[in-house]
């Protein structure tokens, strides 16, 4: 099998999403992420599984919008549950810090996954402009600033101890979503 590029790989059964990140999770690569899998929930997927295998890493904003993502899917009662899988030490310790072992089931690098039924035949695809090294658009600033603050107020609804952690972003944030004041003449 050949070696995948950087960036976030995606596919969907009937109600599953599944995702796997090559390399790193980042504010940059996450509009990408939350618009597909916000199209599949619309579309009735009700149960994420996100696969760090080869995850490196992943920022607050991109573990934001997972939290938001789901939240969502546990908020609508669905009878799908989330996972994080293939989860090293490091991603546990993350994920459990800030709180988001609380709407992800997450299991060990190593753990028998075969509850989740993976296809055999599960063919994933790269989401376009997730590989950041490659990025070939812009970020749009107001887009990629309102994503930020979603993201991490998504991380305070999940744990309030992260209000701590993100109050500074939190308000940076706001303050530059603002309007330019009208220039005084």
């Amino acid at each position: 099998m050949a070696e995948l590029s950087q960036g976030i790989y995606v596919a969907s059964t009937g109600t599953s999403v599944w995702i796997r990140i090559q390399g790193r999770g980042t504010f940059q690569n996450s509009p990408a992420l939350k618009q597909y899998v916000s199209n599949k929930v619309r579309s009735g997927s009700n149960e994420l599984v996100v696969d760090l295998a080869q995850c490196v890493g992943m920022d607050s904003t991109f573990l934001g919008v997972l939290a938001g993502l789901g939240m969502r899917l546990h908020q609508q009662g669905g009878s799908g549950t989330n996972w994080v899988i293939n989860a090293n030490q490091q991603h546990q310790d993350l994920l459990r810090g800030l709180g988001l072992h609380r709407i992800f089931n997450v299991a060990a690098s190593g753990t028998d996954h075969s509850c989740l039924n993976l296809p055999v035949n599960l063919v994933f695809q790269q989401l376009p402009d997730s590989n950041t090294a490659e990025q070939r658009k812009p970020l749009n600033q107001q887009e990629t600033r309102q994503i930020m603050l979603t993201a991490h107020t998504d991380l305070v609804r999940v744990d309030n101890r992260n209000a701590a952690k993100f109050a500074t972003v939190i308000q940076l944030l706001r303050e530059e979503s603002l309007p330019e004041p009208p220039a005084k003449t």
